[in-house]
């Protein structure tokens, strides 16, 4: 029987597992439903920020998350003028396009 240490350590490696595992849209409706105060499954990816109920702070407060999360700067260019009009399926689609542009222009 392995030691409580060792199924302890099973466990945070099987998290980080399923945490890489883990889709940018999925990461995103996990963001948006602790800032909404929702279950992750009333976050319909297809619907805007502003249907699901984002207030424009609630906005700001998920551009700063995304920052955490994903490790890079937030700019206007992921977030539009109006940020509340797109999907999370669309804010997904522009975080891995930044995240793939940083990757490229990291290891030239």
């Amino acid at each position: 029987m392995s030691s409580l240490q060792e199924q302890l350590a099973a466990f945070t490696a099987q998290d980080k597992q399923e945490e890489k595992a883990e889709t940018t849209t999925a990461k995103l409706q996990r963001m948006i439903a602790g800032i909404l105060q929702e279950d992750v499954e009333n976050i319909d990816p297809t619907k805007s920020l502003t249907e699901l109920g984002a207030s424009s702070l609630d906005i700001i407060e998920l551009a700063v998350r995304t920052e955490m999360e994903f490790k890079f700067r937030v700019d206007a260019e992921l977030f539009p003028e109006q940020p509340g009009s797109m999907t999370v399926v669309q804010l997904a689609s522009l975080v891995d396009d930044h995240g793939d542009r940083h990757k490229d222009t990291a290891n030239t």
